[in-house]
């Protein structure tokens, strides 16, 4: 008996101990689960908070009109939670002021499936139609815009502008002009596009003020840099139309504007080697730049190569009929070079449309004093497609379809202009109608 009862003794002795670290296994393990589950549940409802709080950040940075700020802060509310209405929303405010018209579409579908309010999206697709040029579909709804305008007020501003522009409405752009730079006075944007206004009117020191003005606001702004530097050419002030153009930034110093007007500059300082060094250059990166190809052979003419600058400039003069400047070039070195008979029916040319351009200071004060008067207009349009430039008369044509979709004249010459293009459907639609019969 005492032998039995000591090994039950042993067997209780060591059956024990492992029963206690078994429940204790279990005891740990419950307290792993319930701490992972508050840790989950705090991690939620922190990445919860974080991405409202993201949201609401954005909303400020946009308001405040910190694009690449509430650009960050929406990343960081997409990262915490997953994306909805309002996330989409916001995303398409701000890829529409970055001018990324794309996402904006995505986006605001994306927003509407979600449920986001329809009056705020129909108003985000209405300004992103105004900022691309889509007149037609806002109608009469720029009151609506402006009334309503916020920190949009820049954008809603220059696409009317732009509109008012297409009209020649100078004094509507002017006004507008001006309410822009009084509620924006730290966006150099209207003095940029004043200044533009200004070289169409070729009328050079006021362009000049405006661009510098922008400079002001933001030195780092290259277009305003490369207009003031042309204005100064225009002016015939080139070393600080070089200075400036020098310093523009490294990636935008590569460009076909900034390389031809700074060899212009460096050429007119007698630096013809430097000048040719510029544009061989930028022709070898740029071949397809007419602009540089027109200003290599205007180089060489100064430099005496007539054969080598008749050849570049009569390549540029195919390419842009309407360039008289180019085709006067193209004259003298085919004059130069013992080609009377080519390089005189060139100077007809020249002579005719020289006669022409001349009106065009009067056609457009006449257009300025009375914009609905079409035909003036289409005088201005006719003769700066046929002398000056194919797609700033385009430009004039199709201005006058904005006020009279119907103006045979206009569709007859862009009909002209599309088969030279060689865009057969544009062209089919204007022959129609123009009235004109197959």
């Amino acid at each position: 008996m005492s032998t039995e009862n000591s090994e039950k003794a042993s067997s209780a002795a060591t059956t024990a101990p492992a029963k206690r670290p078994a429940k204790r296994n279990r005891r740990n393990r419950r307290k792993w689960v319930t701490w992972s589950i508050v840790i989950a549940s705090i991690l939620v409802a922190s990445c919860a908070v974080l991405s409202q709080v993201g949201l609401w950040r954005t909303r400020v940075a946009i308001e405040a009109r910190q694009n690449s700020a509430a650009s960050g802060w929406l990343s960081v509310a997409g990262w915490c939670w997953p994306r909805n209405a309002e996330w989409y929303f916001l995303s398409a405010v701000i890829n529409r002021r970055a001018e990324n018209f794309d996402a904006v579409e995505d986006n605001l579908k994306k927003s509407h499936s979600l449920g986001w309010p329809v009056s705020d999206l129909e108003r985000e697709q209405l300004i992103a139609m105004a900022q691309t040029g889509q007149f037609r579909g806002v109608g009469n709804k720029w009151g609506e815009l402006f009334q309503t305008a916020g920190s949009d007020g820049p954008e809603i501003c220059k696409a009317y502008v732009n509109y008012a522009l297409g009209r020649f409405r100078l004094d509507e752009a002017a006004a507008v002009l001006k309410g822009w730079k009084s509620d924006f006075p730290a966006d150099p944007s209207p003095h940029v596009m004043e200044g533009k206004i200004n070289i169409v009117l070729t009328q050079w020191d006021r362009a000049e003020q405006s661009f510098r003005r922008a400079l002001e606001i933001d030195p780092m702004i290259n277009e305003a840099r490369l207009q003031l530097a042309n204005c100064l050419i225009e002016q015939l002030e080139f070393t600080e139309a070089e200075q400036q153009l020098r310093a523009v930034s490294a990636d935008f110093r590569a460009s076909p504007d900034v390389i031809a007007a700074l060899a212009k500059c460096v050429a007119q300082h007698g630096e013809l080697d430097e000048a040719l060094q510029l544009l061989n250059d930028g022709t070898q990166s740029h071949p397809a730049s007419m602009l540089l190809l027109g200003e290599l052979g205007r180089l060489l003419l100064m430099r005496g190569e007539n054969e080598a600058a008749a050849a570049a400039l009569a390549l540029v003069m195919e390419k842009t009929p309407a360039n008289t400047e180019i085709r006067y070039a193209l004259a003298q070195a085919l004059r130069n070079s013992g080609d009377e008979e080519s390089a005189q029916r060139h100077f007809l040319l020249v002579d005719e449309g020289t006669k022409a351009l001349r009106t065009l200071p009067t056609l457009q004060s006449i257009i300025t004093a009375n914009p609905e008067d079409l035909e003036t207009r289409f005088q201005m349009a006719s003769i700066t497609w046929k002398w000056k430039s194919r797609r700033d008369g385009a430009a004039w044509l199709q201005s006058i379809l904005e006020s009279d979709p119907n103006h045979q004249p206009a569709h007859r010459l862009l009909a002209d202009h599309y088969e030279e293009l060689g865009d057969a459907g544009r062209r089919e639609f204007h022959k129609r109608m123009s009235g004109v019969a197959e």
